[in-house]
């Protein structure tokens, strides 16, 4: 679920967001609050299954991060992990 020990993902001031629909789906939302007010970038997706919510927020996660071009260094470290731990095999 992104960036372990983070509750939120915040860079450049944008976020991933649950809001609540009328008909009682949960949407997933990219936010961007750098200018004062709150801006849809991004719907990722709406469901209202707990767990699809979850990858849905990971997803969100994942977009801000290559959105702004940044890398998850534990994800990189666990690729690095993988390759040598394959190579010495």
């Amino acid at each position: 679920m992104g960036v372990p020990g983070l509750f939120k993902l915040y860079f450049r001031n944008m976020y991933a967001r649950k809001k609540a629909n009328k008909s009682g789906i949960i949407s997933v939302q990219v936010i961007d609050k750098s200018r004062g007010s709150y801006r849809v970038i991004k719907t990722i997706g709406s469901s209202a299954d707990l767990s699809v919510l979850d990858e849905l927020v990971s997803e969100a996660e994942q977009w801000i991060i290559t959105s702004q071009g940044l890398q998850d260094m534990f994800s990189i470290a666990a690729q690095n992990l993988d390759e040598r731990q394959s190579n010495e095999s």
